[in-house]
């Protein structure tokens, strides 16, 4: 028997278990490292869910404390102040920051509440303007009738007023004119959804046009290729009195303005989809309707603010 010759046929076969073990592994470690990212991209998203339906509830809680939204905080200031401070004022009653952040100091909550899980603040985008819901008790239907008159409410901006005789709430909510802010949103049968008072948005794990704690600048918006989620971190048109077709949500917009009239809820694209990508879309949002916010039968109707009986 030749023990020379086996002896390193059998250390050829060690080598190969051991570079075969190797790289099971390194192959299990990389899997687990994956399995491990994912879980806590989905513990971040599941956080900054959670805090989106609290910030949510709390300023429906200020709508039926006050009558009206607060405006957003500026997102280059910390201090959660609304700006103007009080409801909006003629001629224009339009806020300040139309792309700013969540007023925490008005809604009883801590600057760490309005933060996402990644530390960046959540944006809040609100119905502002002539027939908007940040002027004095723009909203609250509570002075027009559930069996009211129909009317045109021109000359009051089509807010209920405590006159007789007392209006019905469809003329005040009349879609053609007092329009709200516009949802494309993925996961409806509808897609666009309009007459939305409030929108709340995290600009998710890439945070690309979100505003950060400690810095006056806004992060860098998604480039122009990736219009839909850039939408998300720019400024409203400031059209909130100019009656409009309430469907104005293409998506992909044919022709994206520089100022868009609407915001996007889509499903979120895999991690490995680049920012620069036009279909990466990685943003938390929630919003509010009129129909929730104002219909005995709405998701907050227990808010207050619904038409009464008079």
């Amino acid at each position: 028997m030749n023990l020379g010759a086996r002896r390193p046929r059998q250390q050829g076969l060690v080598a190969l278990l051991l570079a075969t073990t190797l790289l099971l592994t390194l192959s299990t470690t990389l899997v687990l490292s994956e399995l491990s990212q994912r879980r806590e991209v989905g513990d971040q998203q599941a956080l900054t869910q959670k805090r989106l339906l609290a910030l949510r509830q709390a300023l429906v809680n200020f709508a039926s404390a006050n009558g009206r939204l607060p405006c957003p905080a500026s997102g280059a200031a910390d201090d959660g102040q609304p700006v103007p401070a009080n409801s909006t004022v003629a001629p224009t009653y339009l806020c300040t920051n139309r792309n700013g952040t969540v007023p925490w100091s008005v809604l009883g909550l801590t600057s760490s509440d309005t933060l996402d899980a990644w530390g960046r603040k959540i944006s809040y985008r609100v119905y502002d303007g002539v027939r908007g819901l940040t002027r004095t008790d723009g909203a609250s239907m509570v002075n027009c009738a559930t069996t009211g008159t129909a009317a045109a409410l021109a000359a009051n901006n089509f807010q209920c007023a405590a006159v007789a005789p007392r209006t019905d709430p469809a003329s005040v909510l009349a879609p053609a004119t007092r329009r709200g802010l516009a949802v494309y949103d993925e996961s409806q049968s509808t897609t666009t959804v309009w007459q939305v008072a409030l929108v709340l948005i995290s600009h998710g794990a890439s945070g690309a046009g979100a505003w950060v704690p400690g810095s006056t600048t806004q992060l860098a918006l998604p480039p122009v290729a990736n219009a839909v989620e850039r939408a998300n971190g720019l400024v409203l048109t400031p059209a909130g009195s100019v009656p409009i077709t309430p469907n104005t949500c293409p998506l992909p917009p044919a022709v994206m303005p520089a100022q868009p009239i609407c915001h996007y809820r889509l499903n979120k694209s895999d991690a490995k989809v680049a920012l620069t990508d036009k279909d990466h879309f990685d943003d938390q949002v929630v919003y509010v309707t009129f129909f929730d916010l104002f219909n005995p039968a709405g998701q907050f109707s227990a808010a207050g603010r619904a038409p009464r009986n008079w």
